[in-house]
């Protein structure tokens, strides 16, 4: 019984050994051209003038309904 336990951990230990190095490797082969960004770099620039101008002309057509609406 003892020598069946040992050679389970045995195995398992090489097992687990041929797992680790599965892994190294696969990390190691992620290369840059597969790499997603997760963060959106446009929501961290500036809005240019134009856009501003365009979202300010949207808020006030919103407003002029609402007033409508109110009367």
């Amino acid at each position: 019984m003892k020598n069946l336990l040992e050679s389970f951990a045995i195995f398992l230990v090489g097992l687990l050994s041929i797992g680790v190095v599965y892994l190294i490797v696969q990390y190691n082969s992620i290369d840059d051209k597969n790499y997603v960004d997760p963060l959106d770099k446009t929501a961290y620039q500036m809005p240019t003038d134009a856009e501003l101008e365009e979202a300010d002309d949207l808020d006030l057509d919103d407003e002029d309904i609402d007033l409508e609406d109110e009367a």
